[in-house]
């Protein structure tokens, strides 16, 4: 994909985390209420370190008991909605470009509706492969 693309992309998503309320659209809806509880339920229980990856406000980093927890998003706008107390373990970037974590550094990762957004899905599965340490596990919807 090409710089301009890739740069239009990212802007649109900057518009989205801006002025799309995820949490009050889609989580008040049947779909969204049983895709939220399927993920809790899965996470509930679960120790060690957890990356959310499209992580937009936090929602499911909020609930994790488990350990460190730290998300990534593309959209800024989004980021700087999130609660205070994630402030210090979200980073902007790029689902498709996981090389701002070490490799082997996550116990968990979680990827909830993105992949569908992504124009290089494969990038993300070999990121998430890079970033899990042995034996770790990895949600993804």
């Amino acid at each position: 994909m090409s710089d301009e693309a890739k740069a239009a992309l990212k802007s649109f998503y900057q518009q989205v985390g801006e002025k799309y309320p995820e949490e009050e659209e889609v989580y008040h809806t049947l779909r969204g209420m049983l895709r939220r509880d399927f993920i809790l339920a899965r996470l509930k229980g679960r120790q060690g370190s957890l990356l959310d990856i499209g992580c937009n406000r936090g929602m499911y980093l909020e609930q994790w008991q488990g350990g460190p927890r730290f998300g990534v998003d593309l959209s800024l706008g989004a980021l700087v909605r999130a609660p205070e107390d994630l402030a210090g373990r979200l980073v902007q970037g790029d689902a498709e470009r996981l090389d701002c974590f070490r490799a082997a550094t996550f116990d968990h990762l979680l990827c909830s509706e993105v992949l569908e957004h992504c124009l290089h899905p494969a990038a993300i599965f070999a990121g998430i492969a890079r970033l899990l340490k042995p034996g770790g596990e990895a949600l993804l919807t």
